[in-house]
């Protein structure tokens, strides 16, 4: 049996715009992803796998020193939400589906949720009420579900 915890974090006002920052970073590599992807296939009708795109990242952030600051699984995850859309586009193309909703680009608002990776050694850090994430300073927390 799958335990799932969720947790809600208090953020300090610095911690809540390296969040939001980290959002940025994700919903940037999606979408140049995705625009890759539709440039890739409309001039050479070639497919562009996850693991490209993924490989594509290193490249992304020597054009943009601002990307540096994100959290490279979070970016990946990023591309892998990416690769689901493409999956359930073409299996609702196959089955016939009159609209088959073409993965959408993401806006500001729009891209609102991102997985965050804990550092590994503070793995008792939950129980005292504090968690320590990648790139991050301590932020209280006030447990949701038990």
């Amino acid at each position: 049996m799958r335990i799932t915890y969720q947790y809600r974090l208090n953020p300090s006002p610095a911690q809540r715009s390296a969040l939001q920052r980290q959002l940025d970073c994700c919903r940037f590599v999606y979408n140049k992803a995705l625009e890759n992807r539709k440039n890739s296939w409309e001039q050479e009708q070639k497919m562009v796998s996850r693991y490209d795109t993924v490989n594509m990242i290193p490249q992304w952030k020597a054009g943009n020193e601002w990307l540096k600051e994100g959290h490279a699984q979070a970016m990946q995850e990023a591309l892998t939400r990416l690769d689901l859309a493409f999956r359930a586009f073409f299996r609702r193309v196959k089955s016939g589906e009159k609209e088959a909703g073409y993965p959408r680009f993401r806006g500001h608002g729009w891209y609102d949720s991102s997985p965050i990776h804990r550092k590994k050694e503070t793995g008792d850090s939950l129980i005292t009420g504090v968690c320590v994430l990648a790139r991050l300073a301590m932020s209280r927390l006030v447990c949701i579900v038990p």
